[in-house]
């Protein structure tokens, strides 16, 4: 039950974001549970065709995830690079291109 409220809670706020002001924004949630609570902290902006975003979770257990992303879009053709570090520090990133 509790994923699932978190995992709903975390889209609605991503939901929003997405309809956030283009050039920069800052989101902070907090969501409490008979687990603990946990905080949701992100933030963006973008300029000149490239846009930027973070995000933190820190669990009640402090147990932290971070995702970071970059969007660079030119001519109908764009780059994708997402960095994922996990409560132990793993990291990995995965990168993509689009063309129109």
């Amino acid at each position: 039950m509790m994923k699932i409220l978190s995992a709903t809670a975390l889209a609605a706020g991503l939901a929003f974001v997405a309809f956030a002001d283009a050039s920069a924004w800052e989101r902070k949630a907090r969501f409490t549970s008979p687990r603990g609570t946990t905080l949701f902290e992100a933030s963006g902006a973008c300029a000149g065709g490239t846009c930027t975003r973070s995000a933190t979770r820190t669990t009640a257990k402090g147990r932290s995830f971070a995702r970071e992303g970059t969007r660079s879009c030119s001519n109908g053709a764009c780059s994708v690079s997402r960095t994922f570090t996990g409560a132990h520090g793993q990291t990995f990133t995965r990168e993509s291109s689009i063309t129109r």
